[in-house]
Order: C-alpha cells, then structure tokens, then sequence
C-alpha cells in the first residue's frame, strides 16, 4: 500500500485528511477572516471590495504559525525535508463566491528574500510581491521545499478547485491530458511540491462558497548561497523532538 509520502514522491503532492476537525477549522477560517477584514494596507488584497488573498500572513496574523503545529505536518516535512527544516513564508487565498479569479497552469518558482538585488547566477528575475523583495529561485532550491495547503473550506468543483499534473515536479514538458482535479474537506491539508504543475479554475457562476486556502511553504536549509537570505525562517520540529 502506498504511503502518504509515496505519493508525494511519485506523484508530487497527497492529501492528507482531517488533519483539523470541524470545529477547530471553522475557528481558524473566522480568526483569519476577521483579522484581514480589519486592515486596509497592501498586505491584504482585495477586488471589488471582497478580500482574495494576503501574502505575509505571518506579519499581520502571527497566531497562524501556532495554528499549523501540528505534530502530523511536522512529521511529513521532517521526513521529507529534515530536521533543519522550517516555514519561510504563509500566504492566504479566498475565492470570494461574487469575486472569483483562476489562474493558468505554472510552477512555483518565486521565494520571499529580505533582498533581491544582489549578484547572483542562481536567483534570477527580481520582483516586489505586496511590498515584499521575491526572486526565482534555482531548481536544486525548490526541489528541497515542500508547500502545505490547508483548507478553511471544502474545495469542489463548484468553488474553483485545484487541478495539478501527478508527476510534473519530475518533468520539463507537462502533459495537461493528465491533468486531474483535487476535491478537499475542510480541515484537509494537500502537501505538494512547487514544481508540481497546476492550475485553478473560476468558482461556478451562483456559488455562494468560499474557497479560502491557508498555503504554507517550507525549505530545508535556512541557509541560502550568493548572500541571500529567506524573507522569514522559522525552524519546525518533528514529533519525536
């Protein structure tokens, strides 16, 4: 029988179930909804008037790294990962039900650095993301990260699901007939790669879902070449630490 982490080998992402129950998920959507609600500045985006996103969660809601220790997902990024490892950056995605967005097939190439203008051969194409200094980081970098995705909503077709390409962390040419689409309850939590291959779709036209993702990246090395440096490093711990 194949194991969660098979999976994530082979395939370059699984679903871990129920990692939080109802009422603890249903808590953690209303803390993080309420907090982002409050602010007005760029690091909470909105489009016509509904919050879709922010991408420093970690600066304007820090309770989040409590609500991700959790001795499952310490586990996985430790066997996955190692010991050093440890969570560089949080973001948040909502699919707003009268405000809704999709995005083509790519990878996750880009990380947060507290600078991107220095010289370099391996981080490459600067970029400033909310206020925040991000780069393209070299393929031997992110094949030593691990992103998880933890769902504040069930994710159906109707609310604009993730659709991903098994294996394309592996490729250079994705073979979208492959393609298939991730459904998800709340308080599931999809581990995938950053090279995995995926897209997402609009929600339905008359959903009335949210489709709200608390997406966690994670790096095995806090220490990075050429002088750069994470934008945030906060070490985790497995279970039997």
């Amino acid at each position: 029988m194949f194991t969660d982490l098979d999976h994530l080998c082979h395939d370059g992402y699984t679903m871990l179930s129920a990692v939080y129950t109802a009422d603890e998920i249903s808590d953690i959507a209303r803390r993080v909804t309420l907090t982002l609600e409050a602010r007005s500045d760029e690091s909470v985006l909105r489009t016509r008037g509904a919050v879709y996103g922010s991408r420093n969660l970690v600066e304007v809601f820090p309770e989040v790294l409590q609500l991700i220790d959790r001795p499952r997902l310490r586990q996985v990024a430790a066997n996955v990962l190692g010991e050093r490892a440890g969570v560089v950056r949080i973001l948040f995605f909502d699919k707003p039900p009268n405000a809704t967005w999709s995005l083509p097939w790519h990878k996750d190439w880009t990380i947060a650095v507290k600078r991107n203008d220095l010289p370099s051969r391996l981080f490459q194409k600067p970029t400033v993301k909310a206020g925040g200094p991000h780069v393209e980081a070299p393929v031997v970098l992110l094949q030593n990260m691990l992103t998880f995705r933890l769902h504040l909503d069930a994710m159906t077709s109707e609310n604009g699901p993730l659709h991903v390409i098994p294996g394309s962390h592996n490729m250079d040419v994705d073979a979208t007939e492959s393609a298939v689409e991730l459904n998800a309850e709340a308080g599931d939590v999809l581990a995938m790669r950053p090279l995995l291959s995926h897209a997402s779709t609009a929600s339905r036209s008359g959903t009335t879902s949210h489709r709200r993702i608390i997406h966690v990246e994670l790096a095995g090395e806090q220490d990075l070449r050429d002088g750069y440096q994470w934008h945030f490093f906060h070490p985790i711990r497995s279970e039997a630490d």
